[in-house]
C-alpha cells in the first residue's frame, strides 16, 4: 500500500511538471512571436535591431544614467559663477520677507494693507487726541478734550432761495453728529422779485461736539415735509465744526446745495448760502 501511494503522488508531481513545461513552451512561442512583430516593425521603420542594440548600450543601466546626470551636475555646479550667488541670494531673502511681513506687522509702504492700517492708526491718534484730558479745558484756549463741549449756533440767514421753489414755508434744521435735530421756526421765502433779500432767524442753537469722524448738517426744509427730502443742504465735519467755533464771535457763510430740479432759476445765477455765528457756548 505504502509503494502504491508512493507511485501515485510520484505521477502527480511528473503530470504537474509536465503542465509547467508546456506552459513554459506556449510562453516561449508567445516570445518568439512578439520577437517577430518587434523584427516586423523594426524593418518598416528602417531601424536594424542592431542600432537598437547601440542605442540600448549608449543609454547603459537606470543605474548608469543616474550616476551620469550627478557627475553633469556637479561639473555644472563647479562652473557656476560664484559672484552671482551673493545676488541671487538677496533676491531670494526680499522676496521671502515680502511674502512674510504681512505676517510680522512690517509691510511695504505702497501696499493696500499699509495704506489701511496707517489710516486706522491716524484715525485712532486723532480719536485719542479729540478725547484727551476727560473733557476738560476750553475749545478757545486749545486743551482738553473737543469731544462733549457745547457750541452755539445763531443769527442764521438764508439768501439765495426765493418761493418759486416751495410753495409752503420752511425751516432750517441742524443736526450734529448722532444727536437730534433742531429745527428753527417756519417762514415763507421771499419773492422771486425781492432781489436779494434774505430771510432771518432768531434761534440759536446749542449743540454738543461729537467724535472727529461725525458731521454737522444744516438743512433747508419744508416746514410739512420729512427731513430726508430737503430743499437744499451744507455739511460740515465736525473738526471744521469745532474750528469755527474756536475763533469765537466769527460770521460764516457757507454754500448750499439744492435740487436743481425745484429751482430751475438757479442754473445761472449765484448760489444759495446760509450764514450764522458760531460760537463756544
Amino acid at each position: 500500500l505504502r509503494a502504491q501511494a508512493a507511485a501515485a503522488q510520484l505521477a502527480n508531481e511528473n503530470m504537474l511538471l509536465r503542465q509547467q513545461l508546456s506552459a513554459w513552451h506556449q510562453m516561449g512561442a508567445k516570445i518568439a512571436e512578439r520577437e517577430a512583430r518587434m523584427a516586423a516593425f523594426l524593418a518598416q521603420r528602417r531601424l536594424a535591431p542592431a542600432q537598437m542594440v547601440q542605442v540600448a548600450d549608449a543609454g547603459g543601466s537606470p543605474a548608469q544614467e543616474q550616476d551620469s546626470t550627478e557627475r553633469s551636475l556637479e561639473r555644472n555646479i563647479a562652473q557656476f559663477p560664484h559672484y552671482v550667488v551673493i545676488p541671487l541670494c538677496l533676491v531670494l531673502l526680499a522676496v521671502a520677507t515680502w511674502l512674510t511681513c504681512d505676517v510680522a506687522g512690517c509691510l511695504p509702504a505702497h501696499s493696500p494693507t499699509a495704506k489701511a492700517r496707517r489710516a486706522a492708526a491716524v484715525a485712532a491718534a486723532a480719536t485719542a487726541a479729540w478725547n484727551s484730558d476727560g473733557g476738560q479745558g476750553s475749545l478757545h484756549s486749545g486743551s482738553g478734550s473737543r469731544a462733549g463741549r457745547t457750541v452755539e449756533v445763531g443769527e442764521l440767514r438764508l439768501s439765495g432761495l426765493c418761493s418759486a421753489g416751495s410753495d409752503s414755508e420752511v425751516c432750517v434744521s441742524l443736526r450734529a453728529g448722532s444727536s437730534r435735530a433742531m429745527k428753527t421756526r417756519a417762514a415763507a421765502l421771499p419773492g422771486a422779485d425781492a432781489g436779494n433779500a434774505f430771510l432771518s432767524f432768531t434761534e440759536r442753537f446749542r449743540v454738543k461736539t461729537g467724535g472727529p469722524g461725525d458731521k454737522c448738517i444744516f438743512q433747508v426744509v419744508d416746514h410739512d415735509a420729512l427731513d430726508n427730502d430737503p430743499l437744499a443742504w451744507a455739511e460740515l465735519s465736525m473738526e471744521q465744526f469745532v474750528d469755527m467755533a474756536c475763533q469765537n464771535e466769527e460770521y460764516f457763510h457757507l454754500d448750499l446745495k439744492v435740487d436743481r430740479r425745484r429751482w430751475p432759476g438757479l442754473d445761472g445765477g449765484s448760489a444759495p448760502y446760509i450764514s450764522m455765528r458760531i460760537t463756544e457756548g
